[in-house]
């Protein structure tokens, strides 16, 4: 019955529309380097072993030049022979296990944020409104989780790894180089500002590069989940060359801006080293008349040179970490903007928790859209508690949009869902859809077993509760024949099922849920029709003290609601019992008659199209 009911409560004002970061966040680094809290030790660890290990080899080109090629070699002195050795020797094994300690700590480190950081995207992901999916690609999105959080994974662990130690290590060598001839040295640093100008040139250019390569590689990602979702119909129409065509093109973008940003990276790495070796040209003028003049030292030379060497061998480095970050940023930008993305819809600040349902619903001015144009309009419609209320109606008049709406999916444009008198917007959403079972026309599985696939709302439930769900939706008698029975796995979205099996796997699923609100979307559409009457009869039980919604295009399965809402043009054509919508003789009874004429066998009758018109 339509009316107008007084809300108990002031209807709020929402912001809707999800809004995502900006690509340009100027500080994705230091978002980043946040994820470093609570990680103390572990950085202490890597610290000192970074700084010992620095120090160690800073210590190398001085053993080999000046203790042991001037003060040994060239002054015959063997007595220091075995202090030069045992240095060495000391060297290598401290060394070696400060690497050891620095690389593995650095990789928990890194394995720890990357675990926080794809843990907090995927939480988040579960947390955004359906508008949000119903614009982006599912291999898209994927990509950001998986791929985009490995390349911010390299690049942490390179910061950790190789970025720390290079940066003391290049700060020890030019203190060192100070110290043994600055005079040298400040010819050598002449070649700095050509290394500045090189990494300034191409820093930009190679992150927006990185970023092409991210999201190429995310429509990629796309393209494949595409075409293997799609798998049955690509096969079925023998449009395989045409799928590897489009997928040749996308991956032909791959592949162009992998190898922009593979020559930028080569280029980059090549100057620096480049402009690096000019100091050891430098050098070895400087010293070659000063050795012979007796001014300077063949070991003084070695070890100028070894740290020369300590210097070219961070800052190419530091060139390749250079590409490996700004790589590293283009992925991190990309998942801070689904981790920034606000959902649309979302718990008011004030939300309180939904009390138990009696089951009352009503829209009140309901307007609604998924984009400009509107899919329902003005809807006013009261439905008692207990009640069980069928949808009629031709495909795209809204029928599931008000399903979507009383499970807050979306928010109205305009008017208010009421539940028991409560503007479903003023209530926490958990609270909500916990008292509501959702039995969608895409009866989707999860990969496991149908004990666990039944027990999704419930995963605690009973082993007598999940079988009573799989009798009352007539799904018992064919598990129970399966070989491992409701231990049998189901396959990635319940292929191994058919398809009126996985929609009796859906039905239990709901129904052990427990809800006060049952909301059936084309529950039985892939059912025969015995299959059909079985649930029917089964679920009057199920219905008992609950509020009942079906959407159906079969009219005979709906002949028993207490209410039929006939949904048309966007708004409520007609509403009342079967018996009394066909005495009406108006858009039901039109429907009705047309499917009851081609189940007899006789001409189809008038097409929703026709009734269209004459409304």
């Amino acid at each position: 019955m339509v009316r107008a009911l007084r809300s108990r409560h002031k209807q709020p004002t929402f912001v809707t529309g999800e809004s995502p970061a900006s690509p340009s966040d100027p500080h994705p680094k230091l978002r980043i380097l946040s994820y470093l809290y609570g990680q103390w030790k572990a950085i202490f660890v890597v610290l000192f072993s970074v700084l010992m290990g620095s120090v160690i080899s800073l210590a190398g080109p001085w053993i080999w030049g000046i203790l042991l090629i001037d003060w040994v070699i060239s002054k015959s002195n063997l007595s220091l022979l075995p202090i030069a050795i045992g240095l060495l020797v000391a060297a290598a094994v401290g060394d070696n296990i400060f690497s050891y300690l620095q690389n593995y700590r650095g990789q928990v480190i890194s394995q720890r944020i990357i675990y926080k950081l794809r843990m907090q995207l995927f939480v988040h992901l579960e947390s955004l409104s359906m508008g949000f999916y119903e614009r982006g690609r599912t291999g898209e999105l994927i990509s950001r989780v998986t791929n985009d959080v490995t390349v911010l994974e390299d690049s942490i662990s390179s910061m950790i790894t190789d970025l720390v130690p290079d940066m003391i290590t290049v700060a020890g060598a030019v203190i060192l180089l100070v110290f043994f001839d600055y005079r040298t040295t400040l010819l050598v640093a002449a070649t700095f500002p050509g290394m500045v100008f090189v990494a300034s040139y191409f820093k930009r250019r190679i992150r927006r590069a990185s970023r092409k390569v991210q999201e190429s590689v995310g429509m990629v990602a796309s393209k494949v989940h595409d075409m293997i979702s799609g798998i049955l119909i690509v096969q079925a129409f023998t449009r395989e060359e045409q799928e590897a065509e489009r997928f040749k093109s996308v991956a032909n973008e791959s592949l162009s801006a992998n190898l922009v940003t593979q020559k930028l990276n080569s280029t980059y790495s090549s100057l620096i080293g480049l402009i690096s070796v000019s100091g050891v040209l430098i050098t070895v003028i400087i010293y070659a008349p000063a050795i012979m003049d007796h001014t300077k030292t063949i070991g003084l030379m070695w070890t100028y040179l070894g740290y020369l060497a300590l210097l070219r061998g961070p800052l190419r480095g530091l060139s390749k970490f250079h590409y490996t970050w700004e790589k590293g940023r283009g992925a991190a930008e990309r998942i801070f903007e689904v981790l920034d993305t606000t959902p649309e819809v979302r718990d008011a600040k004030d939300a309180v928790e939904l009390p138990t349902l009696r089951g009352e619903v009503e829209f009140r001015g309901l307007t609604f859209g998924y984009k400009e144009a509107p899919v329902l309009k003005n809807i006013n419609l009261h439905i008692g508690a207990g009640q069980k209320v069928a949808r009629v109606g031709p495909s795209g008049v809204g029928k599931t949009t008000m399903v979507n709406l009383l499970l807050r999916f979306y928010d109205p444009w305009k008017g208010s869902v009421l539940l028991d008198g409560f503007d479903m917007r003023r209530v926490k959403l958990q609270s909500l859809r916990r008292q509501i079972g959702f039995v969608p026309q895409d009866c989707y599985l999860f990969s496991g077993t149908l004990r666990e696939n039944i027990a999704y709302g419930d995963p605690e439930a009973r082993e007598e509760d999940i079988m009573a769900a799989a009798k009352a939706a007539n799904a018992h008698d064919f598990i129970t024949r399966l070989p491992a029975g409701y231990d049998t796995e189901v396959g990635e979205r319940g292929l191994k099922l058919s398809l009126g099996q996985r929609q009796r796997i859906a039905i239990a699923r709901a129904v052990l849920k427990n809800p006060r609100i049952l909301v059936l979307d084309e529950a039985t559409s892939n059912l025969d029709s015995i299959s059909e009457s079985l649930i029917e009869h089964a679920l009057e039980t199920a219905f008992e003290g609950r509020t009942v919604f079906i959407i159906a295009h079969r009219l005979a399965t709906v002949v028993n609601a207490d209410q039929i809402v006939v949904v048309w043009d966007g708004g409520v054509a007609e509403v009342g019992t079967h018996l009394d919508l066909l005495t009406r003789g108006g858009l039901y009874a039109k429907l009705f008659h047309t499917q009851a004429s081609a189940l007899l066998g006789s001409q189809t009758g008038q097409s929703y199209e026709t009734l269209n018109e004459e409304a």
